[in-house]
C-alpha cells in the first residue's frame, strides 16, 4: 500500500514533466519507445535485444495481488497455445524487494527492476497529459518494433494473446513469402529454365 502511494505521488509529479497526449485518428503504428532496464542478474535488457521479435512487456509491482494470477494464467497459456512471444516483466521496485518476493513466487518471464522511467514512457495519458496507469499494464510490440495493443487490468490475456497468434502469423507468412521468392530467383526457377532447355534438345 505504501509504495502505491508514493508511486502515485511520483506520477502526478511528473505529470507536467512527461505531459504529451496521444495523437488520434493516427493508423500508424507508433514505434515503440527505447529502454534500458536492470535485470537481478546483472544483465541489462534493451529494446534492441529484442528486435525481430515479438515482445510483452508487463508493467507490474509486488503489492499486485492481480499480477500474480494473471501471471500464472499467462504462463499457462503461452505453453498450452505455443505462442513465440517475449515477455519482459518491468517493475518500478529495486533488487531486494524484487528478489524476496521472487523466492516465493518465481516467474517464467525476463524480470527489470528500477524500471520507474519506463513506467512513465509507456504509461497512457489522458487527455490533459495526465497519467492513466493501473497495474498490471500490458504493451505488446511487434518484430518491427512497433506498438501494437496498450491494455491494463485483469483478465486481459486471451484478447493479448489473440493478438500475439495474429503476429506470429504474419510473421510466418512474410518469412515463408521471402522463403519462395529466393526459391524462384535462384533454385527452382533456374532449375526449371535446365530442364526446359534439355527438353528442347533434339
Amino acid at each position: 500500500m505504501r509504495f502505491g502511494l508514493v508511486l502515485f505521488i511520483v506520477l502526478l509529479s511528473f505529470s507536467l514533466l512527461y505531459a504529451q497526449p496521444e495523437a488520434n485518428g493516427k493508423s500508424e503504428l507508433q514505434p515503440a519507445y527505447d529502454f534500458f532496464v536492470d535485470s537481478l542478474d546483472g544483465k541489462t535488457y534493451s529494446l534492441e535485444d529484442f528486435e525481430g521479435k515479438n515482445l510483452l512487456i508487463i508493467f507490474w509491482a509486488t503489492s499486485c495481488i492481480i499480477c500474480k494470477d494473471e501471471f500464472s494464467k499467462l504462463s499457462q497459456q503461452l505453453k498450452a497455445r505455443a505462442i513465440n512471444l517475449e515477455v519482459l516483466a518491468i517493475t518500478a521496485e529495486n533488487e531486494t524487494i524484487v528478489a524476496k518476493y521472487l523466492r516465493k513466487n518465481p516467474l517464467d518471464f525476463m524480470v527489470g527492476v528500477n524500471g520507474l522511467r519506463i513506467i512513465l514512457r509507456y504509461a497512457k495519458r489522458d487527455s490533459e497529459g495526465r497519467f492513466m496507469l493501473g497495474y498490471p499494464s500490458y504493451v505488446l510490440i511487434n518484430s518491427r518494433s512497433e506498438i501494437v495493443k496498450r491494455i491494463q487490468g485483469e483478465g486481459k490475456i486471451d484478447e493479448i494473446l489473440q493478438t500475439a497468434e495474429q503476429l506470429m502469423k504474419e510473421q510466418n507468412s512474410a518469412k515463408q513469402t521471402e522463403t519462395d521468392q529466393k526459391r524462384g530467383s535462384d533454385g527452382t526457377g533456374s532449375t526449371t529454365a535446365k530442364q526446359t532447355e534439355i527438353d528442347q534438345k533434339p
